[in-house]
């Protein structure tokens, strides 16, 4: 089983500004969607866990808030990072749309959709370092847990399961996306929840 959790809220997300690698930290309500979420894992699967974070800071705490009432440790992985958005990074949406129609890009999520995007990572780069991650990791009987962001989330699923523009959804701070094997040894989109 495969768990990716998108680190929980920060005052930059409330704002509406895209962020990168920036270090923010989680606001109030951030903890406390950290701790839900823990209370969730430990309650829904009951199993041990291998949990794996980005280094970026907001990821970083929503991680150890998790892994201290699970009682367990966790690795940090670059590959986890959020999407480089290159001049995009830190912009509000409002400017951020505005300038990305003004380069005339396509897109239906002004956030996500950057294809095609000169300087910025591609849904298909992010898949192939989340595959490449996946890959390298021992994880047996363990549940394999992703500390992430929204663009990494979204650029798995899409690549994964070829979502296209018209199927796309939102990956809220908070949110849980968990990915069985069938029997074929297909991922399985199982479940998305928001907290």
């Amino acid at each position: 089983m495969i768990v990716f959790v998108r680190h929980s809220s920060t005052e930059e997300n409330i704002s509406g500004r895209l962020i990168s690698e920036s270090d923010t930290p989680l606001n109030h309500q951030g903890k406390k969607q950290s701790q839900e979420i823990a209370k969730y894992l430990s309650h829904y699967l009951n199993i041990e866990y291998k949990i794996i974070t980005s280094p970026i800071l907001r990821a970083r705490q929503t991680t150890k808030i998790i892994c201290k009432i699970l009682h367990c440790d966790y690795e940090i992985s670059k590959n986890l990072s959020e999407r480089k958005f290159g001049i995009y990074d830190g912009l509000k949406f409002p400017k951020l749309i505005e300038l990305r129609k003004e380069k005339r890009h396509i897109f239906d999520d002004p956030s996500q959709d950057w294809n095609n995007v000169e300087n910025v990572e591609s849904d298909k780069e992010i898949y192939e370092r989340i595959k490449h991650l996946i890959k390298s990791v021992e994880f047996n009987n363990q549940c394999l847990v992703f500390i992430t962001h929204a663009g990494v989330i979204k650029s798995f699923l899409h690549e994964e399961f070829e979502i296209r523009t018209v199927n796309r959804f939102k990956i809220n701070n908070g949110s849980i996306v968990i990915l069985t094997k069938s029997y074929n040894g297909n991922l399985r989109l199982e479940q998305i929840r928001n907290f």
